[in-house]
């Protein structure tokens, strides 16, 4: 059985690329895919030529094979790309994808061009609006440039050498500034589109009017919860009678979640999940569990423990959130707006 809070799906979860830092790759990797559209120039030189445009915003080869190393070394770090076999110092076209007869070569090469198109896209859009980069990006590429330049020290080589090194094309810092700015505006902004208030509740009800025969869903509202999760029901048990001892309030709550939580993850954030949905399309399809956790009359304060059947669940409820049929409105016109946001600046090649 899974736990609680990875049968209830968290709602408006957006997952940007994340631009990585300059990593290395084992010795001898051959990450660089040549750019989407590149060229080889005279005795081998490698010409910074365009891969390809969004709307009317170059994208060079330098760019793109700095963002299919950075997707190579997260891949590589991942959990799947250990599982996969994925080894970066073979040839790339050589290997393919788990169950798939795309090579990897195949899937970086899309999978970056996708991202590149959302981030650039987004940046020529930030542009348009007149967003300017925070304070934190600008941090963000200070302590980039910071970290490589005492790499390059450690190493007794130039910063240029260490961008050839990694990336596998010949750039300058300015290139690189170049690179980091696009990719840092144009994530800030979409998530500041996500994040933000950008529709009034009239907008999402119209919305949802026009939609609601396209969808099924429960009459619930989204939830937040602190949850200590135990392997042993003795524990649970145990601790559950403390927490009854007490004051029942949620900073207790918390103190137990840091104490006893067997999951590591929760004791850093106090076991706290926000914004939970449930798993199914109606309230009747809702086990002992979700009609606990959703039931209209619940209140801040209120706690149980649930049985879960691998495990044992304390769950202490902290406060309801939009309804569902809001939070659903609200993610599904914001796709809509992002899908014409990148239909405005397309992918082109020269």
């Amino acid at each position: 059985m899974k736990r609680l809070y990875l049968r209830l799906r968290a709602a408006l979860v957006c997952a940007p690329l994340v631009l990585a830092a300059a990593c290395g790759l084992p010795s001898g990797s051959d990450a660089s895919l040549g750019g989407a559209g590149g060229q080889a120039g005279k005795e081998g030189a490698y010409q910074d030529a365009i891969a390809f445009f969004v709307g009317e915003e170059p994208v060079y080869n330098s760019e793109f094979n700095f963002h299919v190393v950075s997707a190579i070394n997260t891949y590589y770090e991942s959990e799947e790309g250990k599982e996969s076999g994925f080894d970066p110092a073979k040839p790339l076209s050589e290997q393919y994808y788990p169950d798939s007869d795309l090579t990897f070569e195949d899937v970086f090469k899309q999978n970056v061009i996708n991202d590149v198109h959302r981030v650039i896209g987004m940046y020529n859009e930030a542009k348009a609006n007149g967003y300017v980069m925070g304070q934190w990006e600008k941090d963000c590429i200070k302590d980039f440039f910071d970290s490589l330049g005492a790499y390059a020290e450690q190493e007794g080589i130039t910063e240029e050498e260490v961008y050839l090194n990694k990336y596998g094309i010949p750039m300058s810092r300015e290139q690189v500034n170049g690179i980091l700015e696009r990719g840092f505006v144009g994530e800030a902004y979409e998530k500041e589109l996500r994040g933000g208030t950008r529709y009034a509740d009239a907008e999402l009800e119209a919305y949802f009017d026009g939609h609601k025969d396209e969808v099924s869903m429960p009459d619930v509202n989204l939830v937040s919860l602190r949850l200590i999760y135990f392997a042993n029901k003795q524990v649970a048990l145990d601790v559950l009678e403390k927490f009854e001892a007490g004051d029942r309030s949620e900073g207790a709550f918390v103190e137990l979640v840091r104490a006893y939580s067997a999951d590591e993850a929760d004791v850093e954030a106090g076991g706290m999940y926000v914004d939970l949905a449930p798993e199914g399309n109606s309230a009747d399809s809702f086990d002992d569990v979700e009609k606990w956790v959703f039931d209209s009359e619940r209140k801040p304060g209120d706690y149980k423990l649930l049985n879960m059947g691998g495990g044992y669940e304390l769950a202490y409820f902290v406060e309801k959130g939009d309804p569902l049929w809001k939070s659903w409105s609200r993610k599904a016109k914001l796709e809509e707006d992002v899908k014409a946001i990148l239909a405005a600046h397309p992918v082109t090649y020269p």
